[in-house]
């Protein structure tokens, strides 16, 4: 049986490696979720049949808990197809479950995991850019619409996926050129950097520019070191966003900042309008999370993972995803060796205010790339080397 359960184990960490590449040059979203099936999910279920996983830490019982309390909502959703849409969300909370558990079952060393994982997202990356810029010129004709190019296959999906996919590749690659020969590294970091930005602009993926702008700003200045310099800048916006009401009137902001976010106001002042009478528990989940907004030319998601939970679960899912997000920061590993899933995740934290279409409970999409896989990664690294550390203390011990 730990023959068995070892297989397992060693399909499983290049099931992860395989479905991360694969999440740029997938032919579809479908393709996608096929191969996260396969390569994940299946090994998961035989490692915990061959009796592996029982010694999974407290933080993945309760990060699965509050999991389950954000699909809780579809239990008052009143669909047509209840209990179908009630085996939908069922499903979707196992698969996310899945990915916070594969990272702690593959084989130790656990950086061994992070290595691979990063070189597929450069590699996928690549390769979903090169075939971007074959569709912008042998397909679109050097032709680009306001929304921007969207990229081929299912990061082809929307052009702020593409955009969003590519700032993911685009913050990994100075940690996979330091494992290039050191003539070589400059010149691999500038070719692959130049072709991501050069996707992310025909993506015209500004939240994405923005975010990936965000983690190096953090990177040269971290939070803890500089809370006071934040802060200050925070109360100054709001200094300066209270002289516009004030000089402009609130109408004319909101109009301008509606035009500049592409109509972002208006979708979450719908939402607000929709959700109001229904503070505590929500409109429940439904089959489509787009609505109605008037003025709109069709029906939107909030494109705000945290206002989509408050629309359909209330303050009872909104209080769960933010515990959600603290706990997993408070448990995430801060080694030198995790600092770029450590900005990959805040890169996801931030697009998730602007430009998130998915339920944070849901089938593999692109909000697993940049929030649930590097934070699964994370709170895993975090539990190795506490182990490994305390491990060493007790040899230690036992030496003296």
């Amino acid at each position: 049986m730990n023959s068995f359960r070892v297989f397992w184990q060693y399909f499983l960490f290049f099931g992860l490696i395989l479905w991360v590449f694969f999440f740029y040059v997938c032919p579809s979203t479908g393709w996608q979720d096929k191969t996260f099936y396969y390569a994940v999910v299946i090994p998961v279920l035989f490692i915990f049949i061959s009796g592996g996983g029982r010694e999974l830490p407290k933080v993945v019982l309760f990060v699965v808990l509050l999991l389950f309390a954000l699909m809780s909502p579809v239990f008052w959703s009143g669909d047509q197809d209840y209990w179908g849409l009630v085996a939908r969300y069922l499903r979707y909370f196992l698969l996310t479950s899945f990915i916070f558990f594969a990272p702690f079952l593959v084989p130790e060393p656990i950086s061994r995991l992070s290595k691979a994982m990063l070189w597929a997202i450069v590699a996928g990356g690549v390769v979903a850019a090169i075939l971007q810029w074959m569709k912008f010129i042998f397909v679109l004709d050097f032709s680009i619409t306001s929304h921007g190019v969207s990229g081929v296959g299912g990061i082809g999906i929307n052009p702020n996926v593409t955009g969003a996919a590519m700032g993911v590749a685009l913050l990994v690659a100075p940690s996979v050129a330091l494992s290039i020969k050191e003539g070589w590294r400059g010149v691999f970091l500038f070719i692959v950097s130049l072709l991501f930005l050069s996707s992310m602009g025909l993506a015209l993926a500004r939240t994405a520019f923005v975010a990936v702008a965000a983690v190096l700003v953090l990177k040269k200045f971290p939070l803890r070191s500089f809370p006071k310099h934040y802060l200050g800048i925070v109360v100054l916006f709001l200094l300066f966003l209270l002289l516009c009401f004030g000089f402009f009137g609130q109408e004319k902001v909101l109009i301008f900042s509606d035009d500049l976010l592409t109509n972002r106001i208006s979708i979450w002042r719908q939402l607000l309008n929709d959700v109001s009478g229904h503070w505590w528990f929500g409109l429940g989940l439904q089959r489509e999370l787009e609505f109605v907004t008037p003025g709109l030319s069709r029906p939107f998601t909030a494109h705000n993972l945290y206002l989509q939970v408050l629309r359909n679960g209330g303050f009872f899912a909104f209080f769960a995803i933010l515990a959600l997000v603290f706990l997993i920061l408070r448990n995430i590993d801060t080694s030198q060796e995790s600092e770029p899933w450590r900005g990959v995740l805040v890169f996801g934290l931030i697009y998730a205010l602007v430009d998130a279409y998915y339920y944070p409970v849901s089938d593999p999409n692109s909000n697993w790339l940049f929030l649930w896989l590097p934070a699964a990664y994370l709170l895993a690294a975090h539990a190795h080397n506490k182990k490994r550390c305390a491990s060493t203390k007790r040899q230690d011990a036992t030496v003296q």
